[in-house]
């Protein structure tokens, strides 16, 4: 019996001259070794996250621009997956698009030339792939690195990777940031009802069009977004006047991670307001709300993630409401072109 696509050896011109080494396609029976990859680089990383299956399983599903059985390859020794790498495109608002590379290397198998030969061998397909985009707009590479990775750095600036954004992630004590902030008047929080997701989704993009790199959500990425396991109605706090959605933060907790590190940590996530309502005072009053939701859960940390450019002022929002920077993620981006 001949072997599927998804199990037969692919060549990798750069591969590290390591022995039982073999590179394949993705299939779905990958998952889990996948999720071991992610935490194990995850802690060696110094990122206190971990994911679950679960989790993962909504990451990886076919869309228009992303076929994990073509865009992701994995890496083997004898029977032991010890890495694997991905690429998926999508359009920005400024009309250019972007082929996003990231791969993980599990720690014991690092320093080998197995990072270098995977997202090498990805910038190849990734341009094989924009040969079949007729697309008359400009064609970047993205990827991302963390100021702990230090191998992923070091292996984006030899292939020609160069920084352009710094995103922050922030930790609030709770304990210690009480905030008493209340909404405009004629500003209400009200429960969202399953009748409702798909306008707070809409009032998200709207509000998310105006950030750096934005891009236009597709079907496909609300889909997915409903059956995200961090997908907690219950937790949010969407802001209304009238009939209209004015903001929103779509707060989550993720009690296996908060488990695996002994902590009581929520995250105060997709936090937006629409321009309207802009400069009134709204965000910082659900950022409040929040923070109070998540003590009522028994929290006792929040996190988020923040743009340090955001042209709305976000960082200093996000400083005076008691968040404090503890990591510092980057943006890199390459020409397309060989």
């Amino acid at each position: 019996m001949s072997s599927s696509p998804a199990t037969e050896s692919l060549i990798l011109p750069d591969a590290p001259p390591i022995p039982d080494l073999r590179f394949r396609h993705w299939q779905e029976a990958d998952l889990e070794d996948m999720v071991r990859i992610f935490n194990a680089v995850a802690d060696a990383d110094q990122f206190d996250i971990k994911v679950t299956l679960d989790e993962i399983k909504t990451w990886y599903v076919p869309r228009p621009d992303f076929d994990p059985q073509r865009d992701i390859i994995v890496a083997h020794v004898a029977d032991e997956m010890i890495a694997f790498c991905e690429c998926g495109w999508y359009d920005n608002t400024d009309e250019i698009r972007f082929y996003s590379i990231t791969g993980r290397v599990h720690p014991n198998w690092r320093r080998r030339g197995v990072g270098t030969a995977l997202i090498r061998y990805n910038q190849q397909h990734a341009r094989e792939l924009a040969q079949t985009h007729p697309y008359d707009m400009p064609k970047k590479f993205v990827s991302y690195g963390a100021d702990t990775a230090i191998g992923t750095q070091t292996i984006l600036a030899k292939e020609g990777f160069t920084p352009v954004r710094y995103f922050y992630d922030m930790v609030c004590d709770l304990a210690q940031h009480q905030l008493d902030v209340a909404l405009p008047t004629g500003i209400e929080v009200r429960p969202v009802s399953a009748d409702q997701y798909r306008q707070v989704w809409d009032a998200f993009t709207e509000a998310m069009r105006d950030h750096w790199n934005a891009w236009e959500p597709t079907e496909d990425d609300y889909q997915q977004w409903l059956t995200d396991p961090t997908f907690e109605p219950n937790l949010w706090c969407v802001a209304w006047e009238g009939d209209q959605i004015v903001g929103q933060v779509l707060n989550f907790i993720k009690p296996a991670e908060n488990e695996a590190f002994q902590r009581k940590r929520g995250y105060t996530e997709n936090i937006s307001v629409r321009r309207p309502w802009r400069k009134r005072g709204i965000a910082r009053g659900l950022i409040a709300l929040s923070q109070a939701k998540l003590r009522e859960h028994g929290m006792t940390e929040a996190v988020l993630r923040v743009d340090t450019e955001n042209i709305s002022g976000a960082l200093r929002l996000y400083e005076d409401c008691g968040n404090k920077a503890t990591k510092q993620v980057t943006h890199y981006h390459k020409p397309l072109e060989p």
